[in-house]
Formats: structure tokens, sequence, C-alpha cells
């Protein structure tokens, strides 16, 4: 039996029938990275739509602070629906 740490250790079903096991750090980095392209989204509407870039950037930080924070939690409250999750064959040569 596998002993947890403080960096838990989250299942994912892929496509093609595999388990593999996500921790808290990766679903951190993958909201980081995604977070990324959403922010310079946002301060390009924000720029296009006010002309300020200093109002666009400080909107951009603050999307991607609350944004990444949203992603996280949704990831791990997710984590713990049992909904349309698959169980992992018991036994498997």
């Amino acid at each position: 039996m596998q002993s947890r740490n403080k960096d838990s250790i989250m299942s994912t079903f892929h496509p093609k029938g595999a388990f593999t096991m996500e921790s808290k750090r990766r679903s951190i980095a993958k909201a980081i990275s995604w977070r990324f392209f959403g922010t310079i989204g946002t301060a390009c509407i924000v720029w296009l739509v006010s002309g300020e870039i200093s109002l666009a950037v400080g909107v951009g930080i603050l999307d991607t602070i609350f944004k990444i924070a949203a992603y996280f939690f949704h990831e791990r409250i997710w984590l713990k629906i049992p909904y349309g999750k698959v169980k992992p064959p018991e036994y498997e040569i």
C-alpha cells in the first residue's frame, strides 16, 4: 500500500483505458500553463476596449490569481465526486 504524502495523488482515467496518477503539484502546473494563455487573452481584450495598458495588466493579474485558485479547487472537488468514474479491474494480467 502506498503511503500518502502532503502532495496527494489524484487518479485520472484516460480514453485508452489507462489510469494515471496526478499530484497536486501537477494540477497546479496545469492551472498555471492554462491561465498564462487566458491572461494574455483577457489583457488583450481589456486593452482593446479601454486603450489603457496599465488597466489591462492589472485586470490580467487579478484574473489570473482568481482563476488559478478556482481551477485548482474545481479539479480537487471533482476528484471527490463519483459521477463518471470507472473502477480499475481488481486483477489484471
